[in-house]
């Protein structure tokens, strides 16, 4: 039985331990081909977690990973009763490595404003290739 079980344990450690997944990505706005950025994501799949970097914006985020997408996103702002809230929501395809990127702004339903929708951006990414890091 403790065969059994340790057979068990070594097969489940191994199946859920994966090295993260480094990617350099470059997206632009879809209608107007401005707004351009570069984005470098890691994606700890194992742990379920994605971080994201451009030159203006630094976070971590929980990652939604299913069979076609990698999925998450930052959301900016207290949602207190005058203040808006900005969502930026990212996704990566699985199999062609294409990021697209939506905006939407929320605003107090006080202000009976729609929400704003801003994009959609769209891009590519490639995965970058890491040498054995010394610290």
């Amino acid at each position: 039985m403790k065969k059994y079980a340790v057979i068990a344990a070594l097969i489940t450690s191994a199946s859920v331990y994966a090295d993260p997944i480094y990617l350099k990505c470059s997206i632009s706005s879809e209608e107007t081909d401005e707004h351009h950025q570069n984005i470098e994501v890691r994606l700890d799949e194992s742990n379920g977690k994605v971080s994201h970097s451009t030159d203006a914006l630094v976070f971590n985020a929980d990652g939604i990973w299913s069979a076609e997408a990698i999925r998450y996103k930052y959301m900016d702002g207290t949602g207190g009763p005058l203040v808006p809230i900005l969502i930026q929501a990212f996704k990566i395809d699985r199999s062609t490595l294409k990021m697209t990127k939506t905006i939407t702004i929320e605003y107090p339903k006080k202000f009976n404003t729609p929400d704003d929708l801003l994009g959609p951006y769209s891009g590519d990414c490639t995965i970058v290739e890491t040498a054995e890091n010394k610290i």
